[in-house]
C-alpha cells in the first residue's frame, strides 16, 4: 500500500496502484490490455522511471503487432519519458502538460 494521485477526486489517496499499456482498436472503439505492472515504491527512483521502464519492457510486442504510435496522457510529456521511448521505435502522441513551457529556436534568416 502507498499514496498514490487519484485524478477522479484531485488528491492522493492510499491504495494500490497499476500501470496498464493497452492495444486500441479504432474499428471497434474498443482497448485490450497487453500488460499490467503493479507499481511499487523503490527506494530512489521517480515514478517516471518505473512507468518509462514498463513501457520499454513491452515495446517490443507492440512493434511486432505492427503497431507504431504510443498515445499517451499529459503526465508521460516528460524529457525523461520521451527522450527514452523515442530510441524504440515507437512515436508518442498526446497532450502537453497544462505547465508546458515550450522554446521555440527562431529560424537563421542570415
Amino acid at each position: 500500500m502507498g499514496w498514490y494521485y487519484n485524478e477522479s477526486t484531485g488528491e492522493p489517496q492510499r491504495g494500490l496502484e497499476i500501470t496498464m499499456i493497452s492495444i486500441t482498436d479504432l474499428k471497434s472503439n474498443t482497448a485490450y490490455a497487453l500488460d499490467a505492472q503493479q507499481t511499487t515504491d523503490e527506494d530512489g527512483r521517480l515514478r517516471v522511471e518505473l512507468y518509462t521502464d514498463h513501457a520499454i519492457k513491452v515495446t517490443a510486442a507492440v512493434l511486432a503487432l505492427e503497431i507504431k504510435y504510443l498515445a499517451a496522457d499529459a503526465y508521460y510529456s516528460k524529457v525523461y519519458f520521451v527522450s527514452a521511448i523515442i530510441p524504440t521505435g515507437l512515436h508518442i502522441v498526446g497532450m502537453l502538460r497544462i505547465d508546458s513551457d515550450l522554446h521555440w529556436l527562431p529560424e537563421r534568416t542570415c
